[in-house]
């Protein structure tokens, strides 16, 4: 069968919006597009055979931190292949288009959030981040209390001044944070937030002089009866704007029975706590991650400014061979020169692993040790120096 890659034009968008209900909201059935109420954000594309959708699915085109840089990322978001469509290659030559558009466009990275983990890492995407969720009763959150600094509540009027004032701060911290426009803030962060949850989300910030923090919140009443506080981020750049929005929550031991906190900047978290050992928690997995054009990502990536050296970096690639390759990388003042070679290889290792690498979520040191690359001693050290494991940002999703 005949196949095109092209963008979704409004007389697809019925088409698009059932694909899109029924794999996300299913007990519905094939045919309510009217029920669909994802957020109206990023590129629609389809894989397309005459008028028949066989594949859809959006591009989010925003740009990640990097050591302290910014970099263009192509989030890709709401695949689906319709049931009667799948086993038949639909998905891969949509995926294999779509890594085609973004490298077009000089994006070299890619980001999703799986719907499984072992399907994308066919692909070449890997685990990009872990992120704690800590959970507790509100009797036990007892905290160093911390009263000053006014609470003021955030809404449609302000939220679009007073988050970035707090969020741009924070995120140059991290790896892997994304640059949230206005479109970004009300389809993710702040509306999109009420239809994910289903119930309204609560929004304050903490002011001192300035805006040092906020929380976004909301209540449900969860699988034992309790009604629960879900606390979906809690930024800060001050800790004392971080021990007043604790307290803050704290105060709710009259509304609430336990809170929870999806994710949490704090490595430290529950030190917080005069009894850390009433908190429970549990792991889970963020998005996925992976380089689509690996010598413009090389090139790109600034470096410690202390190397002067040169190393030969083997790639194999088995979804999107163009990747796959020798490089050699020669990086002097921060900057890597890049070219390809026939030489024998210092370092061979797959795109996944590569990636993970690359964002600073595992370090070389640790692959060797877990036998997930292949490297000269020698050149380990170097390595190490070129990737070396960076905070990653927990909370962000799409």
């Amino acid at each position: 069968m005949v196949t095109k890659y092209v963008k979704l034009t409004d007389d697809l968008k019925d088409k698009y919006l059932n694909m899109q209900g029924y794999a996300f909201i299913p007990e519905k059935g094939p045919d309510f597009p009217d029920l669909w109420k994802g957020p109206d954000i990023g590129e629609k594309k389809g894989l397309i055979s005459k008028d028949e959708l066989l594949s859809v699915g959006r591009l989010l085109k925003t740009k990640l931190s990097l050591r302290n840089e910014l970099h263009p990322v192509g989030g890709i978001a709401d695949i689906v292949t319709m049931p009667e469509n799948r086993g038949k290659g639909y998905f891969k030559k949509f995926f294999y288009e779509i890594f085609n558009d973004l490298t077009n466009q000089g994006i070299y990275l890619s980001l999703l959030w799986p719907s499984s983990y072992q399907i994308y890492k066919k692909l070449g995407y890997q685990i990009a981040s872990k992120r704690m969720i800590y959970s507790l009763d509100l009797k036990d959150f007892l905290v160093d209390t911390q009263n000053d600094g006014d609470l003021i509540p955030v809404n449609a009027n302000n939220e679009k001044t007073v988050l970035p004032e707090v969020y741009n701060q924070v995120y140059t911290n991290f790896n892997l944070a994304l640059i949230r426009d206005n479109n970004w803030w009300d389809a993710f962060v702040t509306k999109q937030s009420k239809v994910s949850s289903g119930k309204k989300a609560y929004i304050y910030a903490v002011k001192f002089d300035k805006y040092e923090g906020y929380i976004i919140f909301t209540f449900k009443n969860n699988a034992d009866s309790k009604i629960e506080i879900v606390v979906r981020e809690l930024l800060y750049t001050t800790n004392r704007a971080y021990k007043r929005l604790l307290n803050f929550i704290a105060g709710h031991n009259l509304q609430a029975d336990m809170v929870t906190f999806e994710g949490s900047i704090d490595e430290y978290f529950p030190d917080n706590f005069i009894h850390p050992e009433a908190i429970s928690c549990k792991q889970t997995l963020g998005p996925a991650i992976r380089i689509i054009d690996t010598y413009t990502a090389l090139e790109k990536l600034s470096y410690d400014e202390k190397i002067d050296d040169s190393i030969i970096l083997e790639v194999c690639d088995h979804f999107y061979p163009k990747n796959t390759g020798t490089f050699q990388l020669t990086i002097k003042n921060g900057q890597a020169v890049i070219q390809k070679t026939n030489d024998i290889p210092d370092v061979s290792v797959d795109i996944g692993t590569l990636s993970q690498m690359y964002i600073g979520y595992i370090d070389p040191i640790s692959l060797y040790n877990e036998n997930r690359l292949t490297i000269n001693n020698d050149k380990l050290s170097l390595l190490s120096k070129m990737f070396p494991k960076y905070p990653i940002y927990p909370t962000e999703y799409f």
